[in-house]
């Protein structure tokens, strides 16, 4: 049997094994389980575990024999998935070692192209030492786990270090001392862009440790083989130096990203807490296949919430600088926005030389803009600023190479913005034809994307998309975390007793294809419900249950039905003060002292900040907003009442969405006007943040037949 025929035989054997009913049943069964379903647990979790031992080898077998091997990388991700999910139900606890499963998840969710769910699923690992009752010293195995911990968790920094302090003991085995040295090559080739022969010495050790008869050890480094052969092809250094060659500048930047020197200000970082930035995403290789760094172009960016669409900008921005000498233009749509991609820009620019700066006025002519437009390299405005600029200093556009122009799916709105922002476009295609622009969205249809495309770059083609592989059609898309859709309902219990259930549309129980559904996920009487026809109390009770599993946000399509809900949360913690821990009052946090300035100690606002429930909606005072932000953020809040100013490009960390309602206004003639399209879709692919959550959960609200179908149609993705 020649090689080619043993691997097409290798890749008939995983289609199969993707095929298995029974695997595909117990996999759909462990999903619908871990988010609570009521279900008739038929799985079997050895059988689980013989499959997926057997799914890891035959994909790594195939990996290391063609990289690019579609039913390999599929069938890891769908084994890194299972794997996590094993690891979360209570079943497993005895049967086994939950944080080895999480080390094998989290290495094939790496392997295959999911690596921020890798980062996700290592920091849920604490502390791992293998033990043992037998006379067998195992420091040198729990040594590796470390390293390979540290390789999942980006601390390649901290991998640096501990190897070489350990490359100085004596009387350690020749499989260790070719390991450790195997981390020390791929390290410098990482922090300092050199050495390339890790692969080999990765190799070797894996070889040795088989021969050695350490299944346990050799296993794993199997898996970071695998793992390291990716590397190849997705490295920050690697593909670049394909592209730009040795330039000074981008060898500088890319030893940023690797190193992670900086704290914020300029304060240099402890090795602890230096995170490497060093490897592509899906989206971002597909962005620079397509030519965001070879062509000399304009690109519409297409691409989901959360997929890395900032660090393509921050490349093509780089790019121009570079190769033109020339300032940057960035235009963002809101304020509070424009603050946080002078933050994210900064961090790596300030460093190369390049200045980031900002003007967010509208109108007025600023006095010190002079003084900044002289040193400044990337200026980050809004519309207003934008068009201000064309008309009282129009020299200032002669000078600018490209603009990134963010949530450019506000361009055709019926607003004062939109407006503003599309004119400027014109205006600036017909007298400055050579400036590139790169137009992102996550949330464009196809066809518009076209349409941008052809306008901007007199090419069609030239869209950067997400797709899973390079030959994927718009329907196979990368997306870095899943999202789990269904909504809530009261029904009837069979006691007669009111029934809180949620049904999720996309989640399956089994092979059959039956909607998972969780009963009971509230009961009538809980947290001293009134009533089950009271929208607001429900939902604030719903709120108050999913913030136990991670930071809920609560979508309200106008303020004052954030009032409502807001109110309730108030009910609730005066009749409950010791028993909800979320709840519990705390006026030491940023967002209390901004809102008790502005709206006083007895608004409703800053009552229920202090209860931990964060209020934001478009005309509340700016301060306060933003701090509420910084709060939700850190976590000082764990519940947020919004409209759809959350969908507005600032990037919050959300486990779960609630639509209390999904219209946001009311038209005579019309009725109730429901959520955009566009805008729902923008505000859900918020759920799940990349390296925060591996997934995210949205939950209706549902009171009528009519919310049901409006939901339905909502949910279903446009191509």
């Amino acid at each position: 049997m020649t090689k080619n025929e043993f691997l097409k035989k290798s890749e008939l054997k995983l289609i199969n094994l993707e095929k298995d009913y029974r695997y595909n049943n117990y996999s759909k069964q462990l999903l619908a389980y871990k988010l609570g379903a009521d279900i008739s647990k038929t799985y079997n979790l050895n059988y689980m575990w013989q499959k997926t031992l057997l799914i890891i080898s035959s994909s790594c077998f195939l990996l290391n024999n063609d990289l690019n091997s579609k039913i390999a990388l599929k069938s890891l991700y769908k084994v890194a998935i299972a794997l996590e999910n094993i690891s979360e139900i209570n079943d497993s606890i005895e049967q086994f070692d939950v944080d080895f499963l999480r080390i094998l998840s989290a290495l094939c969710y790496d392997i295959s192209g999911y690596q921020a769910n890798a980062y996700c699923i290592a920091r849920k690992i604490q502390e791992y030492r293998l033990a043992t009752e037998l006379d067998h010293n195992l420091d040198e195995d729990n040594f590796i786990i470390q390293l390979l911990l540290n390789a999942l968790l980006k601390k390649i920094p901290a991998i640096k270090q501990i190897v070489l302090e350990k490359l100085k003991k004596e009387n350690i085995s020749e499989p260790f001392e070719i390991t450790l040295k195997a981390f020390n090559v791929w390290s410098n080739q990482i922090l300092d862009l050199s050495g390339d022969e890790f692969l080999s010495l990765f190799e070797q050790s894996y070889s040795l440790y088989l021969k050695a008869g350490n299944i346990y050890i050799s296993q794993l480094i199997l898996l970071f083989v695998t793992r390291i052969k990716m590397y190849n092809k997705r490295s920050i250094n690697l593909k670049l130096k394909n592209i730009v060659g040795d330039n000074a500048i981008w060898k500088k930047y890319i030893k940023l990203l690797s190193n992670d020197y900086f704290e914020v200000h300029g304060k240099i970082k402890g090795i602890e807490k230096k995170k490497s930035v060093f490897e592509f995403w899906t989206s971002q290789i597909r962005a620079i296949d397509d030519g965001l760094l070879s062509k000399d172009e304009s690109f519409v960016v297409q691409m989901p919430t959360s997929a890395g669409k900032t660090f393509i900008a921050e490349l093509f921005i780089l790019k121009h600088l570079i190769n033109t000498q020339k300032n940057i233009l960035y235009i963002s749509p809101f304020r509070a926005l424009a603050s946080e991609k002078v933050s994210e820009l900064g961090k790596y620019f300030s460093y190369l030389g390049y200045k980031v700066t900002s003007s967010t006025g509208s109108y007025e002519y600023e006095p010190m803009f002079d003084s900044v437009f002289d040193d400044a390299d990337v200026f980050v405005f809004t519309p207003e600023k934008a068009d201000s600029v064309f008309r009282t200093i129009p020299d200032f556009y002669n000078n600018i190479a490209a603009i990134v122009v963010d949530e450019g799916h506000i361009v055709g709105d019926l607003n004062h913005r939109a407006a503003l922002a599309e004119m400027l476009l014109i205006k600036l295609k017909i007298k400055y034809p050579k400036i590139k622009t790169l137009f992102i969205s996550a949330v464009m249809p196809d066809v518009n994307a076209e349409e941008y495309a052809r306008w901007l770059s007199n090419n069609k083609e030239n869209i950067l998309r997400s797709k899973l592989f390079s030959d994927s059609d718009m329907k196979e898309e990368w997306e870095p975390t899943r999202k789990n859709i269904g909504y809530f309902e009261w029904t009837l219990g069979q006691n007669g007793k009111p029934n809180g259930k949620i049904q999720f549309t996309n989640v399956k129980t089994d092979s059959e294809e039956k909607p998972a559904f969780v009963p009971y996920y509230l009961r009538g009487n809980e947290y001293g419900l009134s009533s089950v026809n009271n929208k607001p109390e429900t939902t604030a009770v719903l709120g108050i249950k999913l913030a136990e599993t991670g930071n809920t946000l609560i979508f309200c399509g106008q303020v004052i039905r954030i009032k409502y809900v807001a109110n309730k949360f108030k009910t609730i913690f005066q009749k409950y003060t010791n028993g909800i821990s979320i709840l519990t009052p705390d006026n030491n946090k940023e967002s209390y002292f901004y809102s008790k300035s502005w709206y006083g100690e007895e608004h409703w606002i800053t009552k229920s900040i202090l209860y931990g429930i964060g209020i934001h909606f478009g005309d509340m005072a700016e301060q306060v907003r933003a701090a509420v932000e910084n709060d939700y953020k850190n976590q000082k809040l764990k519940i947020m009442l919004c409209t759809n100013t959350v969908g507005q490009g600032v990037n919050f960390p959300i486990k779960n969405i609630i639509f209390y309602d999904i219209t946001v206004g009311y038209k005579k003639g019309i009725g109730q006007i429901p959520i955009s399209y566009r805008d729902f879709w923008n505000i859900i692919g918020r759920a799940g943040r990349a390296e925060k959550e591996t997934e995210g959960n949205i939950i209706f609200i549902i009171n009528s037949q009519t919310d049901k179908k409006i939901t339905k149609s909502l949910s279903k993705k446009k191509i």
